[in-house]
Protein backbone atom coordinates (compact mmCIF):
# COMPACT_ATOMS: atom_id res chain seq x y z
CA UNK A 1 0.00 0.00 0.00
CA UNK A 2 1.34 3.43 -0.95
CA UNK A 3 1.72 6.26 1.57
CA UNK A 4 -1.14 8.16 -0.07
CA UNK A 5 -3.39 5.10 0.16
CA UNK A 6 -2.37 4.57 3.78
CA UNK A 7 -3.17 8.21 4.57
CA UNK A 8 -6.61 7.95 2.97
CA UNK A 9 -7.24 4.72 4.86
CA UNK A 10 -6.38 6.45 8.13
CA UNK A 11 -8.68 9.34 7.31
CA UNK A 12 -11.59 6.94 6.63
CA UNK A 13 -11.28 5.57 10.15
CA UNK A 14 -12.05 9.03 11.59
CA UNK A 15 -15.79 9.07 12.25
CA UNK A 16 -17.89 11.77 10.64
CA UNK A 17 -18.85 14.77 12.73
CA UNK A 18 -22.35 13.54 13.40
CA UNK A 19 -24.95 15.21 15.61
CA UNK A 20 -24.08 12.68 18.32
CA UNK A 21 -20.38 13.58 18.23
CA UNK A 22 -21.21 17.29 18.29
CA UNK A 23 -23.46 16.78 21.31
CA UNK A 24 -20.63 14.90 23.09
CA UNK A 25 -18.27 17.81 22.42
CA UNK A 26 -20.81 20.33 23.70
CA UNK A 27 -21.47 18.26 26.81
CA UNK A 28 -17.78 18.34 27.72
CA UNK A 29 -17.60 22.09 27.08
CA UNK A 30 -20.67 22.68 29.22
CA UNK A 31 -18.78 20.97 32.07
CA UNK A 32 -15.71 23.12 31.33
CA UNK A 33 -13.69 20.05 30.38
CA UNK A 34 -10.96 20.17 27.71
CA UNK A 35 -11.93 19.06 24.21
CA UNK A 36 -9.51 17.58 21.71
CA UNK A 37 -11.08 15.81 18.77
CA UNK A 38 -9.87 14.59 15.41
CA UNK A 39 -12.20 15.74 12.64
CA UNK A 40 -12.70 14.42 9.10
CA UNK A 41 -9.96 14.99 6.49
CA UNK A 42 -7.27 15.46 9.12
CA UNK A 43 -9.08 18.26 10.92
CA UNK A 44 -8.67 18.99 14.60
CA UNK A 45 -10.62 20.73 17.34
CA UNK A 46 -8.80 21.81 20.48
CA UNK A 47 -10.52 23.82 23.23
CA UNK A 48 -8.50 23.95 26.41
CA UNK A 49 -11.41 25.17 28.55
CA UNK A 50 -14.27 27.62 28.34
CA UNK A 51 -12.86 30.75 26.67
CA UNK A 52 -14.51 33.73 24.94
CA UNK A 53 -12.80 33.09 21.60
CA UNK A 54 -12.07 30.44 18.98
CA UNK A 55 -9.52 30.52 16.13
CA UNK A 56 -10.61 28.87 12.88
CA UNK A 57 -8.74 27.83 9.77
CA UNK A 58 -10.59 26.27 6.83
CA UNK A 59 -8.19 24.56 4.49
CA UNK A 60 -9.44 24.68 0.91
CA UNK A 61 -7.33 21.62 0.10
CA UNK A 62 -8.47 19.60 3.09
CA UNK A 63 -7.31 20.09 6.66
CA UNK A 64 -4.55 17.49 6.71
CA UNK A 65 -0.95 18.66 7.02
CA UNK A 66 -1.74 22.36 6.65
CA UNK A 67 1.15 24.65 7.59
CA UNK A 68 -1.17 27.65 7.72
CA UNK A 69 -3.47 25.82 10.13
CA UNK A 70 -0.55 24.83 12.36
CA UNK A 71 0.06 28.52 13.05
CA UNK A 72 -2.91 28.24 15.42
CA UNK A 73 -1.53 25.34 17.43
CA UNK A 74 -0.20 27.76 20.05
CA UNK A 75 -3.74 28.89 20.87
CA UNK A 76 -5.87 27.53 23.68
CA UNK A 77 -8.90 27.24 21.39
CA UNK A 78 -8.73 26.48 17.69
CA UNK A 79 -10.48 24.53 14.96
CA UNK A 80 -8.60 23.26 11.90
CA UNK A 81 -11.23 22.05 9.48
CA UNK A 82 -11.69 21.17 5.80
CA UNK A 83 -12.96 24.06 3.73
CA UNK A 84 -15.10 22.10 1.30
CA UNK A 85 -18.73 23.11 0.91
CA UNK A 86 -20.27 19.80 2.13
CA UNK A 87 -18.66 20.34 5.55
CA UNK A 88 -19.89 23.94 5.91
CA UNK A 89 -23.29 23.13 7.41
CA UNK A 90 -21.78 20.71 9.93
CA UNK A 91 -19.16 23.28 10.88
CA UNK A 92 -21.68 26.06 11.44
CA UNK A 93 -23.81 23.72 13.54
CA UNK A 94 -20.80 22.97 15.74
CA UNK A 95 -19.78 26.63 16.00
CA UNK A 96 -23.33 27.71 16.81
CA UNK A 97 -23.49 25.34 19.77
CA UNK A 98 -20.00 26.30 20.98
CA UNK A 99 -20.93 29.98 20.74
CA UNK A 100 -24.13 29.42 22.74
CA UNK A 101 -22.15 28.00 25.67
CA UNK A 102 -19.50 30.71 25.57
CA UNK A 103 -21.98 33.58 25.23
CA UNK A 104 -23.95 32.23 28.17
CA UNK A 105 -20.74 32.06 30.21
CA UNK A 106 -19.02 35.29 29.09
CA UNK A 107 -21.69 37.46 27.47
CA UNK A 108 -19.91 37.56 24.10
CA UNK A 109 -17.79 35.36 21.85
CA UNK A 110 -15.18 36.09 19.17
CA UNK A 111 -14.50 33.99 16.09
CA UNK A 112 -11.14 34.79 14.52
CA UNK A 113 -10.55 33.15 11.17
CA UNK A 114 -7.20 33.12 9.39
CA UNK A 115 -6.53 32.34 5.74
CA UNK A 116 -3.98 32.72 2.95
CA UNK A 117 -4.45 35.57 0.48
CA UNK A 118 -5.06 34.94 -3.17
CA UNK A 119 -2.00 34.56 -5.42
CA UNK A 120 -2.63 37.96 -7.02
CA UNK A 121 -2.31 39.65 -3.64
CA UNK A 122 0.81 37.68 -2.70
CA UNK A 123 2.58 38.74 -5.90
CA UNK A 124 2.45 42.37 -4.73
CA UNK A 125 4.91 41.80 -1.88
CA UNK A 126 7.93 44.10 -2.08
CA UNK A 127 10.19 41.61 -0.26
CA UNK A 128 9.83 37.79 -0.33
CA UNK A 129 10.35 37.45 3.43
CA UNK A 130 8.49 40.52 4.60
CA UNK A 131 5.53 39.40 6.71
CA UNK A 132 2.21 40.89 5.69
CA UNK A 133 -1.23 40.76 7.28
CA UNK A 134 -4.64 42.08 6.31
CA UNK A 135 -7.24 42.42 9.04
CA UNK A 136 -10.85 42.08 7.90
CA UNK A 137 -13.42 43.65 10.20
CA UNK A 138 -17.03 44.78 9.87
CA UNK A 139 -18.05 48.36 9.12
CA UNK A 140 -19.25 48.72 12.68
CA UNK A 141 -16.77 49.92 15.29
CA UNK A 142 -17.65 47.54 18.16
CA UNK A 143 -14.26 45.82 17.84
CA UNK A 144 -12.20 48.97 17.32
CA UNK A 145 -9.97 48.32 20.36
CA UNK A 146 -9.42 44.67 19.42
CA UNK A 147 -8.69 45.56 15.79
CA UNK A 148 -6.32 48.35 16.81
CA UNK A 149 -4.46 45.95 19.11
CA UNK A 150 -4.15 43.47 16.25
CA UNK A 151 -2.91 46.19 13.92
CA UNK A 152 -0.26 47.50 16.31
CA UNK A 153 0.97 44.11 17.48
CA UNK A 154 1.03 42.51 14.04
CA UNK A 155 2.99 45.53 12.82
CA UNK A 156 5.65 44.80 15.44
CA UNK A 157 6.31 41.29 14.08
CA UNK A 158 9.72 40.98 12.43
CA UNK A 159 11.01 38.18 10.23
CA UNK A 160 14.56 38.28 8.83
CA UNK A 161 14.79 41.90 10.05
CA UNK A 162 11.74 42.77 7.95
CA UNK A 163 8.95 44.49 9.88
CA UNK A 164 5.45 43.37 9.01
CA UNK A 165 3.10 45.27 6.75
CA UNK A 166 -0.46 45.47 8.09
CA UNK A 167 -3.67 46.68 6.44
CA UNK A 168 -7.18 46.92 7.85
CA UNK A 169 -10.12 46.29 5.51
CA UNK A 170 -13.71 46.89 6.51
CA UNK A 171 -16.45 44.92 4.83
CA UNK A 172 -19.82 43.44 5.59
CA UNK A 173 -18.66 40.01 4.43
CA UNK A 174 -15.74 38.47 6.30
CA UNK A 175 -14.57 35.21 4.78
CA UNK A 176 -11.68 33.45 3.09
CA UNK A 177 -11.45 33.67 -0.72
CA UNK A 178 -13.89 31.34 -2.46
CA UNK A 179 -15.68 30.36 0.77
CA UNK A 180 -18.98 31.21 2.37
CA UNK A 181 -18.87 33.28 5.57
CA UNK A 182 -19.06 31.25 8.74
CA UNK A 183 -22.08 33.36 9.70
CA UNK A 184 -23.91 36.29 8.22
CA UNK A 185 -23.98 39.62 10.04
CA UNK A 186 -27.53 38.91 11.21
CA UNK A 187 -26.60 35.46 12.51
CA UNK A 188 -23.61 36.86 14.41
CA UNK A 189 -25.83 39.46 16.06
CA UNK A 190 -28.41 36.83 16.97
CA UNK A 191 -25.74 34.58 18.48
CA UNK A 192 -24.02 37.40 20.37
CA UNK A 193 -20.81 36.76 18.43
CA UNK A 194 -18.18 38.86 16.73
CA UNK A 195 -15.97 37.90 13.81
CA UNK A 196 -12.57 39.05 12.58
CA UNK A 197 -10.59 37.72 9.63
CA UNK A 198 -6.81 37.82 9.33
CA UNK A 199 -5.03 37.15 6.05
CA UNK A 200 -1.51 35.83 6.61
CA UNK A 201 0.98 35.87 3.76
CA UNK A 202 2.59 32.39 3.72
CA UNK A 203 6.16 33.67 3.55
CA UNK A 204 7.17 30.64 5.64
CA UNK A 205 6.39 28.26 2.75
CA UNK A 206 8.92 27.45 0.04
CA UNK A 207 7.08 28.33 -3.20
CA UNK A 208 8.94 25.66 -5.16
CA UNK A 209 8.44 22.70 -2.82
CA UNK A 210 5.34 23.99 -0.96
CA UNK A 211 6.95 22.89 2.30
CA UNK A 212 7.59 25.22 5.25
CA UNK A 213 10.91 26.75 6.21
CA UNK A 214 11.05 25.26 9.75
CA UNK A 215 12.85 28.04 11.64
CA UNK A 216 10.95 30.82 9.89
CA UNK A 217 7.66 29.05 10.55
CA UNK A 218 8.53 28.56 14.21
CA UNK A 219 9.38 32.25 14.64
CA UNK A 220 6.17 33.43 12.98
CA UNK A 221 4.05 30.98 14.96
CA UNK A 222 5.53 32.16 18.25
CA UNK A 223 5.10 35.86 17.45
CA UNK A 224 1.62 35.48 15.99
CA UNK A 225 0.49 33.51 19.05
CA UNK A 226 1.46 36.38 21.35
CA UNK A 227 -0.35 38.89 19.15
CA UNK A 228 -3.57 36.88 19.10
CA UNK A 229 -3.50 36.39 22.86
CA UNK A 230 -3.17 40.16 23.35
CA UNK A 231 -6.10 40.78 21.01
CA UNK A 232 -8.24 38.21 22.85
CA UNK A 233 -7.28 39.88 26.13
CA UNK A 234 -8.53 43.27 24.91
CA UNK A 235 -11.70 41.69 23.56
CA UNK A 236 -12.38 39.95 26.88
CA UNK A 237 -11.91 43.16 28.88
CA UNK A 238 -14.11 45.25 26.60
CA UNK A 239 -16.92 42.87 25.63
CA UNK A 240 -17.18 40.02 28.14
CA UNK A 241 -17.65 39.38 31.83
CA UNK A 242 -14.30 37.58 31.83
CA UNK A 243 -11.61 39.90 33.19
CA UNK A 244 -8.23 38.12 32.93
CA UNK A 245 -5.39 39.70 34.87
CA UNK A 246 -2.95 39.28 31.97
CA UNK A 247 -3.03 38.03 28.41
CA UNK A 248 -0.94 35.07 29.57
CA UNK A 249 -4.05 33.91 31.45
CA UNK A 250 -5.67 33.16 28.08
CA UNK A 251 -2.92 30.74 27.05
CA UNK A 252 -2.94 26.98 27.05
CA UNK A 253 -3.08 25.01 30.28
CA UNK A 254 -3.75 21.42 29.25
CA UNK A 255 -0.78 19.31 28.16
CA UNK A 256 -1.20 17.08 25.14
CA UNK A 257 0.31 13.59 25.08
CA UNK A 258 3.20 14.71 22.86
CA UNK A 259 4.52 16.93 25.69
CA UNK A 260 4.75 14.05 28.15
CA UNK A 261 6.24 11.75 25.52
CA UNK A 262 8.98 14.24 24.56
CA UNK A 263 9.74 15.03 28.20
CA UNK A 264 10.00 11.32 29.09
CA UNK A 265 12.34 10.57 26.18
CA UNK A 266 14.55 13.58 26.88
CA UNK A 267 14.76 12.54 30.53
CA UNK A 268 15.75 9.01 29.49
CA UNK A 269 18.66 10.37 27.46
CA UNK A 270 19.67 12.76 30.23
CA UNK A 271 19.55 10.07 32.91
CA UNK A 272 21.54 7.53 30.90
CA UNK A 273 24.83 9.12 31.98
CA UNK A 274 26.18 11.65 34.47
CA UNK A 275 27.43 14.59 32.43
CA UNK A 276 29.34 16.30 35.25
CA UNK A 277 30.98 13.02 36.23
CA UNK A 278 32.07 12.40 32.64
CA UNK A 279 33.53 15.90 32.09
CA UNK A 280 35.38 16.05 35.42
CA UNK A 281 39.11 15.16 35.02
CA UNK A 282 40.46 12.29 37.11
CA UNK A 283 43.85 14.00 37.46
CA UNK A 284 42.77 17.55 38.21
CA UNK A 285 44.84 17.88 41.42
CA UNK A 286 48.04 16.51 39.86
CA UNK A 287 47.71 18.69 36.78
CA UNK A 288 47.12 21.77 38.89
CA UNK A 289 50.37 21.17 40.78
CA UNK A 290 52.24 20.59 37.51
CA UNK A 291 50.67 23.70 36.00
CA UNK A 292 51.86 25.73 38.99
CA UNK A 293 55.39 24.24 38.86
CA UNK A 294 55.62 25.30 35.21
CA UNK A 295 54.79 28.88 36.20
CA UNK A 296 51.40 28.58 34.53
CA UNK A 297 52.96 28.49 31.08
CA UNK A 298 52.20 24.92 29.98
CA UNK A 299 48.62 23.81 29.47
CA UNK A 300 47.52 20.90 31.66
CA UNK A 301 46.85 17.48 30.12
CA UNK A 302 43.64 16.25 31.66
CA UNK A 303 42.52 12.63 31.70
CA UNK A 304 38.86 11.61 31.77
CA UNK A 305 36.89 8.51 32.67
CA UNK A 306 35.98 6.07 29.88
CA UNK A 307 32.74 6.94 28.14
CA UNK A 308 29.79 4.91 29.31
CA UNK A 309 27.79 5.70 26.18
CA UNK A 310 28.29 5.71 22.43
CA UNK A 311 27.94 9.43 21.51
CA UNK A 312 26.85 8.65 17.94
CA UNK A 313 24.05 6.33 19.00
CA UNK A 314 23.01 8.73 21.78
CA UNK A 315 22.78 11.63 19.32
CA UNK A 316 20.66 9.48 17.02
CA UNK A 317 18.32 8.70 19.91
CA UNK A 318 18.22 12.35 20.94
CA UNK A 319 17.43 13.78 17.52
CA UNK A 320 14.82 11.10 16.92
CA UNK A 321 12.64 12.70 19.60
CA UNK A 322 9.77 14.49 17.76
CA UNK A 323 9.98 17.86 19.53
CA UNK A 324 8.11 19.44 16.61
CA UNK A 325 4.95 17.63 17.72
CA UNK A 326 4.78 19.88 20.79
CA UNK A 327 2.20 22.52 19.88
CA UNK A 328 2.95 25.04 22.62
CA UNK A 329 5.83 27.24 21.32
CA UNK A 330 7.17 27.99 24.81
CA UNK A 331 7.43 24.32 25.73
CA UNK A 332 8.94 23.53 22.33
CA UNK A 333 11.56 26.24 22.91
CA UNK A 334 12.43 24.76 26.31
CA UNK A 335 12.71 21.24 24.91
CA UNK A 336 14.88 22.41 22.00
CA UNK A 337 17.17 24.25 24.43
CA UNK A 338 17.53 21.10 26.53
Amino acid sequence: MSMAQSSRSTQKRVPALTAKRIDAIIERLAQNKPVRRTLPDGGRLHIDRQLPFLCVYRNPKGAEDSSMGRLLFAEAAYALVPGDRPFHKTLTTLLTKIAAIMVERFGAFLLLEIWSPEDAVMSERDHPLRPAFRIHASHKDELSVTVQTLRERLGAIKISKQRAEVMVKTAGRITAPGMRPLFSAGELERLGCFCIGVEVDPIFINPRTETPYPLLFRSLKRQLGRVLDRAFYEFALEHTTHQPLHYYALGRRAMVKAVWDVDRRLAAVSNSFDLLYQVTPVNAEQEWRRFRRNHFEKAPAFLYRPRVIDPGRMKRTLYDIPVERVEDPTLMHLFLDK
